[in-house]
C-alpha cells in the first residue's frame, strides 16, 4: 500500500497509472487497486474584511456547510448563498442585523435555522427550489418582509400551507412559481 493523501478537487485515481490529487477525498493506491474515502468538507472561511462588506457571494461554490462567523457580517445588507449544497445556516446568521435580501435559492433546505427568523430587517428571502414542505409559524416574525420567492418547493403544491403562509405574513409577496 502507498499513502493516504489529501487531493484538491477534479480528478480520477486510476489503477497502476499511480493517483490524481484533484479532489478533496483522500486516496489510498495499492499495487493496481485504488480506493477512495472522502473526507467532510470544511466549513468556507470568511475573508478577514467580512465584518465590514455590506454585499457577499457564496453563490456556486459547492458549499455544504457555512462557517459560523457568518454572524461576524455586522454590516451585511445582501447575502447570496445561493447554488450550493446547502441545508442548514448556523445560528448566527441572526447577528446580521442589517441583512436586507438573503438568497438561499437552488440548496438542499427543508427548513430555516431559526437563527433566520430573528433578522428583523429582512426584506427578500429567496428559498426557491429548495425542499421546503411547510415552515413554522416563527415565520411571522419578520415583519419587515415584503418579497418570499418559493418556487420549487413541495409548499408550493400544498393550499392550506399557502395560506398559512399569507396568513402569517399579510404584507409579503409571495411568488409560488416562475413566471
Amino acid at each position: 500500500m502507498s499513502h493516504l493523501r489529501s487531493r484538491p478537487s477534479g480528478t480520477l485515481c486510476e489503477k497502476t497509472q499511480g493517483c490524481d490529487y484533484s479532489s478533496r477525498s483522500a486516496v489510498n493506491c495499492t499495487s493496481g487497486i485504488a480506493k477512495v474515502s472522502f473526507v467532510p468538507r470544511k466549513p468556507y472561511q470568511l475573508p478577514s474584511d467580512f465584518a465590514e462588506m455590506t454585499q457577499f457571494s457564496l453563490q456556486k461554490r459547492d458549499l455544504y456547510h457555512i462557517s459560523k462567523n457568518i454572524g461576524g457580517g455586522k454590516s451585511l445588507l445582501t447575502l447570496d448563498l445561493s447554488d450550493n449544497n446547502l441545508s442548514h445556516l448556523p445560528r448566527s446568521i441572526a447577528k446580521c442585523k442589517k441583512l436586507l435580501d438573503l438568497n438561499l435559492s437552488n440548496n438542499a433546505f427543508e427548513k430555516l435555522s431559526q437563527g433566520v427568523f430573528r433578522l428583523k430587517e429582512l426584506t427578500n428571502l429567496n428559498l426557491s427550489d429548495n425542499k421546503f414542505k411547510s415552515f413554522p409559524e416563527e415565520i411571522k416574525q419578520l415583519t419587515s418582509l415584503r418579497l418570499l420567492t418559493l418556487p420549487g418547493n413541495p409548499i408550493c403544491h400544498n393550499e392550506e400551507e399557502i395560506e398559512k403562509l399569507k396568513a402569517w405574513l399579510p404584507d409579503c409577496y409571495i411568488i409560488l412559481s416562475d413566471f
